[in-house]
């Protein structure tokens, strides 16, 4: 209902998922609000080169490593947000149970599943996922209001 396409959720994913009041805001300033938080938080735990991409997309070294979708409610005005980072997943699954999507955004350009996606851990971060979660969960908090 919130869009985006099928998801493969795996071992080695942080699922975020945040629910606040819109205040008349749409679907961009929404995910964009969000994500620059992701990117602060990512960016003091000494994760660089993440960018927002795409509609719903944050990318890091150009590959996407969170896809995110989004509900806009009006009675009540609310949102539901919910995303999937790769922190150490298993991109090879992706590949194994879809193909490719027949939308893609520009910086995607045709790439298949496993040169299009990372993880942290492909980047070189020695980070796990529930360091993640609990980075997140402290970080994009200010963000629902």
């Amino acid at each position: 209902r919130g869009g985006g396409g099928t998801v493969v959720l795996s071992d080695g994913m942080c699922i975020t998922i945040v629910v606040g009041r819109r205040h008349g805001r749409y679907a961009q300033p929404i995910f964009n609000s969000i994500h620059q938080s992701m990117i602060a938080v990512l960016l003091k735990a000494g994760v660089n080169g993440c960018e927002c991409r795409g509609i719903s997309d944050i990318a890091i070294n150009n590959k996407k490593v969170l896809g995110s979708s989004l509900y806009l409610g009006n009675k009540p005005d609310y949102f539901y947000y919910q995303s999937s980072f790769m922190v150490a997943s298993d991109i090879a699954l992706i590949s194994k149970y879809l193909r490719h999507p027949p939308k893609e955004p520009d910086y995607r350009q045709q790439r298949d599943h496993e040169d299009f996606c990372t993880t942290l851990s492909r980047e070189g971060y020695a980070i796990g996922v529930q360091t993640i979660a609990d980075l997140f969960c402290k970080g994009i908090t200010d963000t629902v209001s």
